[in-house]
């Protein structure tokens, strides 16, 4: 994203999105993962009451002043 305010935006019309798309209300999982890449990042997923597959899932690894935030599908 080139700034935070287009990033906060963005990240705020995903959840809202997620939301809409979901049954019931969304709760927030967040696990330690490792995806192969030799460092643990953590794992954001959403879930809704009826479907068994996170309806959203963000990927955050923290580096060296900086925090990598990642959708996966």
């Amino acid at each position: 994203m080139p700034n935070k305010v287009r990033f906060y935006k963005f990240f705020k019309y995903m959840l809202n999105y997620a939301a809409k798309n979901s049954e019931g209300k969304l709760s927030l999982r967040i696990r330690k993962v490792n995806f192969g890449k030799g460092k643990e990042t953590q794992l954001y997923s959403f879930y809704d009451t009826k479907h068994e597959h996170a309806r959203l899932n963000i990927e955050v690894e923290e580096r060296a002043n900086e925090v990598y935030i990642a959708t996966l599908p």
